[in-house]
């Protein structure tokens, strides 16, 4: 009878578990999934973005005030550090972007924003400046969330610089790599984007390939099973937009994200993403 009255209250306190768990992972879905409306509704924002990347193994911090304006999609990003001044403009759609390198050549350039020029040494591009990228990510895990292999926690929350913020952690428990034979005419972005993982994580597993573009049809390569093994998120109660965004895999940090002087929705002027608006140095 002991014994029996033992294996009861164990299964109580087991079932109570799981549905401390189930109740944690639904409040984080809930979270997340705001903070996913929140950046749809985005119309534009202004930001000092501190953007960590591990390229080549080595964690590369850079730091630029941002501007970006959804509809038509417009970005205008002006470099504060390594390289102070440098100024990249993308009107329009963002199909092409100005660059004033301040400094040789001392003319202005015009790049491709998916060509390698800008994309060296970079996770994204410019065109990801905004949250759609961040939003497409959470949503699709979140639409294939398994809570045998997937755990999602509200932690304590925290300050931000003056801003009272949530902390969500999401891991996955079985991040993994595989291997994948490309088809057709795919590049590493298509196939980042087909599995929702980082295109620069591909060719990071992938050092025969030299860009994006460098795959055939039937080679076979590595890709990551996820976006990361770990993703923490400190978002902002006021805005339910992101502070803090940082991701790693299974070597560590593999990019972090802080934005700061946050301004969401602003006025900009008519002429704001044009190269000769007075602020700029085009």
């Amino acid at each position: 009878m002991a014994g029996k009255t033992l294996l009861i209250v164990a299964l109580i306190y087991a079932s109570v578990g799981l549905q401390t768990v189930s109740a944690q992972d639904h409040e984080a879905k809930a979270i997340i999934m705001q903070m996913v409306d929140s950046a749809k509704a985005l119309k534009g924002f202004k930001s000092i973005i501190r953007k960590t990347e591990r390229i080549e193994g080595e964690l590369v911090l850079q730091i630029s005030e941002v501007k970006v304006s959804s509809n038509p999609y417009e970005v205008y990003v002006k470099q504060m550090s390594p390289k102070s001044g440098v100024e990249i403009l993308c009107a329009n759609g963002c199909k092409k972007a100005l660059i004033n390198m301040n400094g040789f050549p001392w003319v202005n350039l015009t790049l491709d924003p998916y060509g390698m020029t800008m994309r060296k040494h970079q996770h994204h591009t410019v065109h990801d400046s905004g949250f759609d990228l961040l939003a497409s990510i959470l949503e699709r895990n979140l639409n294939e969330f398994n809570a045998q292999e997937q755990s999602l926690k509200r932690k304590e929350d925290v300050y931000w610089l003056g801003d009272e913020a949530i902390q969500i952690e999401m891991i996955n428990n079985n991040y993994s790599t595989s291997t994948y034979k490309v088809s057709g005419r795919e590049s590493i972005a298509d196939i980042a984007r087909k599995f929702n993982v980082n295109e620069y994580a591909i060719l990071e597993l992938n050092p025969e390939c030299d860009d994006y573009e460098d795959v055939r049809s039937g080679q076979v390569i590595i890709i990551p099973s996820h976006y990361g093994v770990k993703m923490n998120l400190i978002i902002s109660k006021k805005t339910m937009l992101p502070l803090i965004v940082r991701v790693y895999d299974h070597k560590g940090l593999f990019e972090e994200y802080d934005y700061t002087h946050f301004q969401p929705n602003p006025r900009f002027a008519v002429n704001e993403f044009d190269e000769d608006f007075d602020e700029y140095d085009f």
